[in-house]
């Protein structure tokens, strides 16, 4: 074997002796693989000599080359081989390209490699750093460029480096690149200012890459900030209402080679002063990110219109959620601003005193009685007042109130002439509204899917083909499960109502139709909202606990009421305060949106 070592576009030349000691003349033909043969194809040896064959080729190629050489007899095919490994080195850079980036970004470099051969051309493309990412390949047209574009992704140190990129192709052989890699440390990113009023917030999207070929989770540390805080894209989309999380988010996972959409979120916790610190997602193989974060809070807004619906003669509990936004405990008051009519909306908790202590960073209920006694719009305003701080937190709220399925009104018509005569005449309108099979009632919270069962029985000879539907088509908040089927007339059937409101509001109740061909089921459901759990159960729970002793809700039934098909109609609700309870009564005093 003869080992040869030479450079790139430079002729290799070597000597190989023939040896013809027969009386006749020998011709062979020269077989190789050896790229860019320039040596004769064919040779003859004179009888009784020897001779040397010039072997000459051009390498197009760097790296190691193993080929062979054979001399073959015309006459008799005889064989003279020979081995070859060609040790190829590279050819000194066409140039250098310096490229400069900060620490866990990228930049992009473009290189032009034109062809100048009538045919088109393939090179293979390599290089020696594992953070340049780029094809392996090129394919440039006949007589025309092509730009290859680099990645060059600066992750793992900080400094100057030295790498190469190669070009080859077995017709024009191969071109070198030199790249000059400079990595500058990355520079902390300052978030925009965010600015929110006290028990709001505000919000910036941005996106954290990461630029590896694996999946990373990022570690997440909040530096100097207890007010800001990341949350991802599935929190900010799960409901209308977001809430400062009790926990804040400490890990962040990111796909490889892609970004990740977070929002930093704040949550002002106290008034006119500007918090300011850094956040940091932090990698072994990626280091640091920083990004620097501000937020200023002002004086709180007036809170938007609530707008709630209340039934004539019936008492009615709602409620309002008021987070203490401060890191310490305030005592706050309680009080109703611009009641337009008198008793139609109450407080019960001012009854029992007049400030409350709120505990830093938690939820305090409001319970708000709604008590109309006539169909009239009420407007009225609740004021929840921060006397050490000389903050005030506003709350309007709007009451439509429409009857009760059935109702009976006392009214009376006046009627004059022009002589100034004047007649009175007492009517009686009764308003009688469907039929209800059953009342349903059901517990939502926001963003968060919550159910009731019920079963049906067909008391008829046979099985009955059904639809389910709601008749409020506007509301999409519900659902019916199954919605059509066949009515079972030998076992119970059952239906399950799902329910997942987007916000907290006061709805009316919505109504729920079972068709079948004999007969049509009528349902009403009846809904209350509340925040998610884990945002504000243990408020809940202190809350229920002040309501107890304060209210009592009783149902009278009138001997002469009208009891049909085992519906109580024009029936009617009493207020009882605890002065009016009898001693030693055991019936609860929960109003029903607390009864569980």
């Amino acid at each position: 074997m003869a080992s040869l070592v030479d450079c790139l576009s430079e002729n290799v030349i070597k000597l190989l002796r023939l040896d013809n000691s027969s009386d006749e003349d020998v011709e062979y033909d020269v077989i190789t693989g050896l790229p860019n043969l320039l040596s004769p194809s064919s040779v003859k040896v004179p009888a009784k000599k020897i001779i040397d064959y010039k072997l000459v080729f051009q390498p197009n190629c760097s790296g190691t080359i193993k080929d062979c050489l054979s001399f073959i007899s015309r006459k008799n095919r005889e064989r003279i081989w020979y081995a070859f490994e060609l040790e190829v080195e590279k050819t000194p850079p066409e140039g250098t390209i310096k490229v400069s980036v900060e620490q866990n970004k990228q930049a992009i470099v473009e290189i032009t490699v034109t062809n100048p051969a009538d045919v088109d051309l393939e090179f293979r493309v390599e290089y020696d750093d594992d953070e340049l990412i780029g094809p392996n390949s090129i394919i440039v047209p006949s007589k025309k460029q092509q730009v290859y574009k680099l990645c060059f992704v600066a992750i793992k140190q900080v400094g100057i480096r030295r790498a190469r990129i190669t070009f080859s192709n077995e017709i024009l052989a191969e071109f070198t690149y030199e790249l000059l890699l400079d990595v500058q440390p990355a520079k902390p990113i300052s978030l925009p200012l965010l600015e929110a009023a006290l028990n709001e917030y505000s919000q910036h999207a941005f996106y954290v890459d990461n630029l590896l070929q694996t999946d990373v989770t990022f570690n997440i540390n909040y530096v100097n900030i207890d007010c800001i805080f990341i949350m991802t894209q599935d929190q900010i989309l799960s409901g209308s209402n977001i809430v400062e999380p009790i926990e804040p988010l400490k890990t962040l996972f990111v796909p490889a080679r892609s970004s990740r959409l977070v929002y930093a979120v704040f949550f002002p916790n106290d008034v006119g002063k500007e918090k300011t610190g850094k956040i940091v997602f932090e990698h072994a193989n990626i280091g640091t990110i920083e990004y620097l974060v501000c937020g200023v809070s002002t004086m709180p807004n007036e809170a938007p219109l609530l707008e709630l619906q209340g039934l004539v003669d019936v008492s009615t509990p709602f409620s309002i959620d008021f987070r203490n936004p401060f890191t310490e405990p305030i005592q706050v008051s309680i009080n109703l601003e611009n009641v337009c009519s008198k008793n139609c909306i109450q407080l019960p908790q001012l009854n029992l005193k007049k400030k409350f202590q709120v505990n830093a960073k938690q939820m305090f209920n409001i319970p708000i009685i709604l008590a109309p006694k006539e169909m009239k719009e009420c407007r009225a305003t609740v004021v929840v007042e921060c006397h050490e701080k000389g903050i005030v937190w506003r709350y309007p709220i709007m009451i439509l109130f429409v009857p009760q399925d059935s109702c009976y009104r006392e009214c009376e018509i006046i009627l004059e002439d022009h002589l100034g005569g004047r007649w009175r005449q007492s009517l009686i309108v009764a308003g009688r509204g469907n039929e209800v099979t059953e009342v349903l009632n059901i517990e939502g919270f926001v963003g968060q899917e919550t159910f009731i069962n019920f079963s049906r029985i067909n008391l008829s000879e046979r099985p009955l083909q059904f639809q389910a539907y709601f008749l409020d088509d506007s509301f999409n908040w519900f659902k019916i499960n199954p919605c059509n089927g066949i009515l079972s007339n030998d076992q119970s059937n059952d239906f399950t109502v799902y329910f997942k409101p987007e916000k907290k509001i006061s709805l009316r109740p919505i109504n729920l139709e079972i068709k079948t061909e004999l007969f049509t089921l009528k349902y009403q459901i009846r809904s209350t909202i509340s925040l998610p759990r884990d945002a504000s159960a243990k408020s809940n729970k202190m809350n229920a606990k002040m309501i107890l002793p304060m209210l009592r809700f009783k149902k009278k039934i009138n001997k002469n009421e009208n009891v049909k098909d085992g519906n109580i109609k024009d029936s009617k609700v009493s207020l009882y305060t605890t002065n009016s309870l009898k001693k030693g009564s055991t019936q609860s005093l929960l109003p029903p949106i607390y009864q569980k």
